[in-house]
């Protein structure tokens, strides 16, 4: 699963939220192949095995297109040797070290930014108890993977390790994620936590584009200790809202 425990908040409106296990989503994605390696059959086989091996290091249950596999496969075996590479191939990605860069290399060069994409977002909307994601912000993360897959696989790896987020995939999220939407997930967040759903939607709207993600998961990075100019913030949306009744 996607790390999301750096959405933790506290407010004078709910406590302190626990984030809801996440569920392992299945999606299939399309793509052309964007690569010239030479297809093989024993990359191909390779390849089905690597994409079963990466599905479940990374906790997201996803399909990974013929032929994306079939070039991150032969690529692995263009690289390394039929040999090595069916060891690789079957080995936790995460214990990979001195073939962690090949295999990263692989999938940046073979898979596309959508494959990943909806997977994650979704399973990160999922942990949030959230509705799921719109298709303009799948495609946006989409884009912002780019030609960086392997890259964004391995980080989302370690993240699951550590149990936090990392960065890139939080800037990425602030930057395809609309207010409005934002405004949503707190207001998922605050529910979850124990506030009434009317007040959770309303101080998630007055908080609407003044507080991000990454300001999330900053407070969690602190241990759910929330900054004293964002509780500020925070208690003056709660305010509003007792105002307006």
């Amino acid at each position: 699963m996607v790390a999301v425990a750096a959405l933790a908040v506290t407010t004078a409106c709910g406590g302190t939220d626990t984030p809801p296990s996440t569920t392992p989503i299945t999606m299939t994605t399309t793509s052309t192949t964007p690569t010239t390696v030479a297809i093989t059959d024993a990359g191909r086989a390779v390849g089905a095995t690597f994409a079963t091996s990466l599905g479940t290091a990374l906790g997201i249950a996803f399909t990974m297109p013929d032929t994306e596999s079939a070039c991150t496969g032969s690529s692995l075996v263009a690289a390394l040797g039929e040999e090595a590479a069916r060891k690789v191939a079957a080995a936790d990605p995460v214990t990979l070290i001195g073939s962690k860069d090949v295999a990263i290399a692989a999938l940046d060069a073979c898979v596309a930014g959508a494959t990943l994409a909806g997977p994650v977002t979704m399973s990160f909307y999922k942990g949030l108890g959230a509705a799921t994601p719109t298709d303009a912000v799948i495609n946006c993360v989409a884009g912002q993977f780019g030609t960086k897959v392997g890259t964004v696989a391995f980080l989302t790896m370690a993240a699951n390790t550590s149990g936090s987020m990392p960065k890139e995939l939080i800037a990425t999220f602030d930057e395809c994620v609309p207010p409005d939407e934002v405004a949503d997930l707190l207001a998922a967040q605050f529910e979850a936590a124990g506030a009434e759903p009317e007040v959770a939607k309303c101080v998630a709207r007055e908080l609407e584009g003044k507080v991000t993600l990454s300001d999330l998961a900053e407070i969690s990075g602190d241990n759910g200790n929330i900054p004293v100019d964002m509780q500020a913030v925070i208690d003056d949306a709660r305010l509003a809202c007792d105002a307006t009744g």
